[in-house]
Parts: C-alpha cells; structure tokens; sequence
C-alpha cells in the first residue's frame, strides 16, 4: 500500500523515461514489493473504506464501526475469524497510512515553507 502511495502515480513514467533515455530503472522500482494473492481482498476493503474516514484538520482513522457496516454488508459474522482478520489488517493498514500521510504533509509543508 505505502509503495504505491509513494511510486504508483509516477512508476510507468519513470520506466518508461528509464527506458527511452537508456538509464537505469531505480532500485525502490525495481525492488517493488509483491502484494500476495489473497492480500488484494483487504487492499480493496481498506480502499472502499476511504469514504468513511473522518477528517477534520488532518485525516482520522477509519471508523470500526465501518468496517463492521462492511462486514455485515458482506454477510461476514462479526467475531468469526474472517470478520476478525479484517478488522486487525483493515486498522494495521490505516495506521501505516496516517503515519505515511502525516509525513508527507509535514515534508509538503516544508517545501512550501522554503518556496515563500
């Protein structure tokens, strides 16, 4: 997930300019994790879920009680192992995620700093 906030948006330009102007690809490219089978059905959960998320004057966490709407929109039985597995995975991702976002604004703000 935090790969493709950082090198998604821009990965098939780099490539492709690596490859049109003979240098050579970077490493964190070429060294891109691998998502697992399996894996995309929580990457997708965590991505339908985005919508939930409070935000004020930074993002918040995204709700357990969306997830739980989710589950049960699902038909997944809250307190099954599967309902369980979402929950932990769905918050773990989200908080790498606020991590990885309140760095970037913090770094963004510093540029726009050193701009004026």
């Amino acid at each position: 997930m935090l790969y493709e906030m950082e090198q998604g948006p821009n990965e098939k330009k780099i490539m492709r300019l690596c490859r049109e102007s003979g240098q050579p690809i970077p490493k964190s490219i070429l060294n891109a994790p691998t998502l697992f089978a399996g894996n995309e059905y929580y990457y997708s959960i965590w991505w339908e879920l985005q919508s939930d998320r409070p935000v004020g004057f930074a993002p918040g966490m995204i709700p357990s009680s969306a997830v739980r709407s989710w589950l049960k929109d699902n038909d997944i039985p809250i307190g099954s192992e599967d309902a369980e597995d979402v929950l932990y995975i769905i918050s773990q991702m989200d908080v790498a995620w606020l991590r990885w976002s309140q760095k970037k604004s913090a770094k963004d703000a510093e540029i726009r700093k050193k701009g004026k």
